[in-house]
């Protein structure tokens, strides 16, 4: 799962595009984007939000 969600965040798609989606703060986002926050210490919310954002855009694809 941490994986996929660093794969994500790092995927070029915009803090705002995955907050939109996910209903994460876009702050929050940003923060995981940019190392401020640590991936293994988000909220298992957290990453559930994230991980429908992986699925619904695997489906997309």
């Amino acid at each position: 799962m941490k994986k996929e969600i660093e794969e994500l965040l790092k995927s070029g798609r915009t803090a705002y595009s995955i907050a939109k989606e996910s209903g994460i703060d876009v702050t929050a986002i940003q923060k995981f984007m940019n190392g401020q926050r640590k991936i293994g210490n988000m909220t298992l919310d957290t990453a559930e939000k994230l991980i429908k954002v992986i699925k619904n855009s695997d489906q997309d694809t």
